[in-house]
């Protein structure tokens, strides 16, 4: 938990953050990684995968206070994963807990991918106000959602694959890219489920339909 002062991940090959929880086994547990509370103080919560090859990777979730100001990949180039892959054996090692809110990851305020892949995967969600991905950026779905509105810049690419959500508006600015890719495991599903979509005719759209046959 951070109550005070800035907390910064930068300048590391591969950052992983699983097995962390709080609560009890009476209660149900939670999985959480970074839990920065409400301080008062515009202090930030920087998470950078410095180079291409950098990674940070989230199986537990984030919780970061309206109060933070959030960095995500500013100055980097690699790749930062929120995933729930592991949440429900990890929950089930732990004796028990809420599956839902051991996925979803949150930012009170809005925020942005600066540089590089932010990738939200395997029944992860992200919830904020705003996710913006900048110029250069990316933000990868992957069976991810985003409970919140999804900004996509000019320069900026969109990619998604399995069945995504973004509960509110994506809007997708002229000149960024959108790439949805269909296998023949989710035909039945939707790639990408949106509640509003606006600027879709500006972009550059592409399918890709992989393995199906």
């Amino acid at each position: 938990a951070a109550t005070g002062g800035n907390f910064t991940i930068s300048g590391n090959r591969r950052v992983e953050f699983r097995g962390n929880a709080e609560g009890s086994t009476e209660s149900g547990w939670l999985l959480r990684s970074i839990y920065a509370k409400n301080d008062n103080s515009s202090t930030v919560v920087a998470l950078c995968a410095t180079e291409a090859t950098d990674s940070i990777t989230f199986y537990d979730t984030v919780y970061v206070g309206r109060t933070f100001v959030t960095e995500l990949n500013k100055g980097g180039s690699g790749r930062i994963t929120f995933s729930g892959k592991y949440a429900a054996e990890d929950l089930a090692a732990l004796g028990g807990g809420n599956l839902t809110a051991s996925q979803t990851s949150i930012f009170e305020s809005a925020v942005a991918i600066q540089g590089g892949v932010l990738e939200i995967a395997e029944g992860a969600i992200l919830q904020t106000p705003t996710l913006t991905t900048a110029s250069g950026a990316a933000t990868e779905l992957n069976s991810g959602s985003i409970s919140g509105a999804l900004v996509i810049n000019s320069g900026a690419a969109l990619y998604a694959s399995g069945s995504n959500t973004v509960s509110s508006a994506l809007s997708m600015s002229t000149g960024s890219s959108l790439n949805l890719t269909l296998g023949a495991e989710n035909l039945s599903a939707a790639a990408l489920s949106v509640n509003s979509l606006s600027g879709l005719g500006n972009v550059n759209f592409s399918i890709n339909s992989g393995d199906i046959i």
